[in-house]
């Protein structure tokens, strides 16, 4: 598969640096530039297992809840609809062969972090979902028409992913999405705000900051909207 090492990593090298840079000049954009009505706030797992307990529980996560719950909350106070998924795994679920045990149904752990929760009286959404991949349980178009007329189901083309991991849950649910929109020639925005999106980091294994670059950048190749915030003032 690769010739020579010392070329191959000489290339990486320029390749990663160009991926590097094109994050670093990515705008941020201003909350007051989406319009209620017509965008959606995805939540991807901020639950207990990732943010703040067990197996899978990263440090880098519990330092995400702060962008998240500003973001969510100024989402919330402006009418934007706002839905969250959350893993929940029964003892036969095949991911648990790929995983350690974590977020069991009932548990602690699959619960959303206490932070959102206060959210739920206000509109919040929240649904489990047994995959890394939460557009395989609930469509977010679906989830919304036992509440919204489609009339304002219909008038939804910005569609705002955060949460974790970046190169699982986030990437897949937010590539999927993408390319369900344009199945259906839904002219659509996917925005990921880089500083509500993480993932977890396992030393020489799973390095978070590298992973990041690399899932960032394909996200762009896939037609997301990568953007550093939102910025919620101004």
């Amino acid at each position: 598969m690769i010739d020579s090492i010392d070329i191959f990593m000489k290339n990486a090298k320029k390749v990663l640096t160009s991926m590097i840079s094109r994050l670093y000049y990515l705008d941020s954009i201003k909350i007051s530039s989406l319009d209620p009505h017509k965008t959606m706030l995805i939540i991807i797992d901020m639950n207990n297992g990732f943010a703040k307990q067990g197996a899978l529980f990263s440090s880098r996560i519990k330092e995400l809840i702060p962008n998240v719950v500003k973001l969510t909350k100024n989402c919330i106070e402006k009418g934007i609809i706002t839905i969250a998924y959350t893993d929940t795994h029964t003892e036969d679920s095949p991911e648990l062969k790929s995983f350690p045990e974590h977020c069991m149904k009932g548990s602690k752990e699959a619960e959303v972090i206490d932070e959102l929760l206060v959210f739920k009286d206000k509109g919040l959404r929240v649904y489990e979902k047994n995959s890394t991949n939460g557009m395989m349980a609930v469509n977010p178009m679906e989830a919304l028409t036992a509440r919204y007329s489609i009339e304002r189901i219909n008038k939804i083309d910005t569609f705002v992913i955060i949460g974790c991991e970046t190169d699982i849950c986030v990437y897949q649910y937010a590539t999927t999405l993408k390319a369900y929109l344009n199945q259906n020639n839904i002219n659509s925005r996917v925005i990921v705000p880089m500083n509500c999106v993480d993932t977890f980091n396992i030393p020489d294994v799973h390095d978070a900051e590298f992973m990041n670059i690399v899932f960032f950048n394909s996200m762009l190749d896939n037609g997301l909207e990568v953007v550093k915030s939102i910025e919620l003032r101004g």
